[in-house]
């Protein structure tokens, strides 16, 4: 018995009895005819989001001690914290499934000469072994779209490209992951891993670190602000579930280890 579990891009209905590898065609197909649906499901452009993602993220690599030599930056988009990425790091390497987000993240960081540009499915492209320090995964579609026929074969696919990601990884480098955690079908980031990626921290809101981190960086130690600002995520997630508040952003933080 197929059920039909309809799936909203932009509008335009589909039926979940497709492979998810149909359904990024097909999102592929529209983003060549529509730029709209790029601009709104791909990558931040409210200022507020990019201003909140770029101290965010710069504070935890500061924080952690996180190398950044070379960074790969999947899921691109646009290119806005490809930008933030490429003044921290000296080799970055931009990847994306959609060629007009590279398009227009060349356009936008055409002066910026430490930025490689890669077009590729992350489904079928095989990451080069221990390249990177750093991997940045930020609201990455094979994480957070139900492209998926059902949970089971979501989490088959997340540990695969978990996987390939961990490969590319070197000894001591890390892996930065965040979304929204409001999809059926969402990563689940605990389960996809392996025992070669140690958690290092899990579930930080980055509302509460912006929030939060002036005061608490004065006043406590690593550990301590970490528990404060997981406890609160917790609330946050909470409230999200019951559809009190919105935009809950979870971050996960893995360190490949020897």
């Amino acid at each position: 018995n197929i059920k039909f579990k309809h799936i909203y891009f932009t509008k335009i209905k589909y039926f979940q009895m497709v492979s998810h590898r149909e359904y990024r065609d097909k999102d592929k197909e529209i983003a060549k005819k529509n730029f709209d649906f790029l601009i709104k499901n791909y990558g931040p452009s409210d200022n507020t989001e990019i201003f909140r993602k770029m101290y965010v993220y710069i504070r935890l690599i500061d924080m952690l001690k996180i190398k950044t030599e070379y960074t790969l930056d999947l899921g691109c988009g646009f290119g806005t914290l490809t930008k933030v990425l490429s003044l921290i790091s000296k080799k970055i390497d931009a990847l994306d499934f959609f060629q007009e987000s590279i398009d227009v993240a060349k356009k936008k960081n055409i002066n910026i000469s430490n930025i490689n540009y890669i077009c590729e499915d992350i489904f079928n492209y095989n990451l080069e072994t221990k390249k990177y320090d750093l991997v940045f995964v930020s609201e990455f579609h094979p994480f957070t779209r139900n492209y998926y026929k059902d949970s089971n074969e979501s989490l088959i696919c997340h540990k695969k490209i978990i996987k390939n990601i961990e490969n590319s990884i070197k000894d001591n480098g890390y892996l930065i992951i965040s979304h929204i955690p409001s999809k059926a079908q969402c990563i689940d980031v605990l389960k996809s891993i392996d025992y070669k990626l140690e958690i290092v921290v899990f579930d930080l809101d980055e509302r509460l670190i912006l929030l939060l981190d002036n005061f608490l960086k004065n006043f406590v130690n690593q550990k301590i602000y970490f528990f404060i600002i997981k406890t609160l995520t917790k609330i946050r997630i909470i409230l999200h579930k019951l559809k009190i508040i919105k935009g809950v952003k979870l971050i996960y933080i893995l360190k490949k280890i020897n």
